[in-house]
């Protein structure tokens, strides 16, 4: 006669609450709170598990002319396993926990400014995209998390998600009735956090460091469409973009400024510039995602080949203003005469037209100030998920007809964070986020860290920076 295996266990009644001292961290700060445990019954278990866990989840959704090829399809990455060491010395004795009694398990965690290399170990382009991916990426996507903290939509499209959080697991090794030894999970929870990486450089940020000013240029004519001259318009990148760590931080006032050199060069000296009108400057957000390790940086192109990769894009009018007052200021080449300026205006080169003798300059300086209703991450690329900035720049110009055009600039734009978290306004930001309690262990978070962390393969121990806390081999990316 064949054994039949018993598979069914019955869970005990117990409860565990994850308490944290506040809901926000930084890079460089320690996580420091406690686990209680209670439980109307006596049972022993064997072993306690907590973690601090960073994951991200990827879902894109794929329209076709025909269902087959059509579908949905997501990917979940565990980026950064933390597990606390040395619980064993706070287990009661025999591993028993007695109805209505409370046991109390302490931990401590340090957050990291990067990740181990094993985070990222698939085959990428060059080191760039490498060290790009082992930056910390920011906590993104966590909507339950964000409306409890009072902060506005990050423009994360639903689609995407990065989270981060403690997470306890109770389990216990039973065997059953053919003998073999299976643990099985009594309780688990979870406890959400917002996660602020550290400042980043620009060199870090994006995989172009050193792009040239953006200049475009463009033919004027005039009132019998005959070519009057060519306008030049330029733009030099603008500077990193520093944004407040929390709402406590955040101002109305300008962010950075960005200018905008102008250069009209006529096709005889009595033609003149053109009238400029409206200068529009609007912020273009991009989120870039995908369910396949991305070997490069995302481009609008290799979303178009891939139907594995997804993008959403949101516009935000930042400035309108009327640039018709703007001087411009009559010069000659070096080789002639200056006529009402000097030698440098000439730091704008010409057009491929211009054959010397008199050209115009102007100069516009544009504010950058960002909306307050959005909570912006900074830039970052990670392996399933990129969040970009650029600036749009669109210039009203009249010609000779009064016919008025738009002549349209584009240029990156980085953000980072200013990782103020010892100013007094943090602190007391903080202190004011620290009431709600932890979540329940059957929320989505909790649910899918269980699924990822009872399949790990436990690897050895290693020290993850300064901090010398084990670190658990992450596993495979999931489909």
């Amino acid at each position: 006669m064949v054994g039949v295996r018993r598979r069914s266990t019955t869970r005990p009644p117990v409860g565990i609450k994850i308490h944290v001292d506040r809901n926000t961290f930084s890079a460089g700060d320690t996580i420091q709170g406690t686990l209680d445990i209670t439980t109307t019954t006596d049972f022993t278990f064997t072993d306690l598990d907590i973690f601090f866990l960073g994951t991200s989840r990827s879902i894109v959704e794929r329209f076709t002319p025909t269902a087959r090829s059509g579908g949905r399809e997501e990917a979940f990455h565990v980026f950064l396993s933390l597990a606390q060491p040395n619980l064993k010395i706070y287990y009661p004795p025999h591993h028993l926990l007695k109805a209505g009694q409370t046991y109390t398990f302490p931990f401590l965690f340090g957050v990291p400014d990067r990740l181990l290399p094993r985070a990222c170990k698939h085959a990428v382009v060059n080191d760039a995209v490498r060290d790009a991916h082992l930056q910390l990426p920011p906590s993104f996507g966590d909507n339950d998390l964000m409306r409890k903290l009072d902060l506005p939509d990050d423009l994360s499209s639903g689609n995407v998600s990065i989270r981060y959080g403690v997470y306890a697991r109770l389990s216990r090794s039973e065997t059953f009735e053919d003998d073999e030894r299976e643990t099985v999970v009594l309780a688990t929870n979870a406890r959400r956090l917002r996660i602020i990486p550290a400042p980043q450089t620009p060199s870090t940020m994006s995989q172009q460091p050193d792009q040239p000013p953006v200049r475009i240029e463009r033919t004027i004519r005039n009132k019998g469409l005959i070519k009057s001259g060519a306008l030049i318009i330029e733009t030099e990148r603008p500077q990193t973009v520093y944004i407040a760590s929390s709402p406590a931080q955040r101002k109305d006032s300008i962010s950075t400024t960005i200018k905008v050199a102008l250069r009209f060069d006529p096709i005889h000296d009595g033609h003149s510039p053109p009238r400029l009108g409206r200068l529009v400057t609007l912020l273009q957000t991009s989120t870039f995602f995908g369910t396949n390790k991305r070997d490069g940086f995302p481009t609008r192109q290799s979303v178009k080949e891939d139907m594995a990769q997804a993008v959403h894009t949101h516009h935000h009018v930042l400035s309108r203003r009327n640039v018709a007052s703007v001087q411009w200021t009559k010069v000659r080449d070096q080789q002639g005469e200056t006529a009402e300026s000097s030698q440098e205006h000439a730091t704008l080169g010409p057009s491929k037209t211009y054959k010397g003798g008199v050209y115009y300059v102007a100069e516009v300086v544009v504010p950058l100030s960002l909306p307050g209703n959005v909570t912006f991450v900074p830039t970052f690329h990670s392996c399933l998920m990129s969040r970009v900035y650029s600036l749009e720049l669109c210039l009203g110009v009249q010609d000779g007809n009064m016919l008025s055009r738009a002549i349209r600039l584009q240029t990156a734009l980085e953000l980072s964070t200013d990782a103020q978290s010892d100013s007094p306004a943090y602190d007391a930001r903080q202190r004011q986020d620290s009431g709600f309690s932890s979540v329940d262990d059957d929320n989505d978070f909790a649910r899918l860290l269980s699924r990822s962390v009872d399949g790990q393969r436990h690897g050895s121990v290693l020290g993850y920076g300064h901090w010398g806390l084990r670190v658990e081999e992450l596993p495979a990316y999931t489909r």
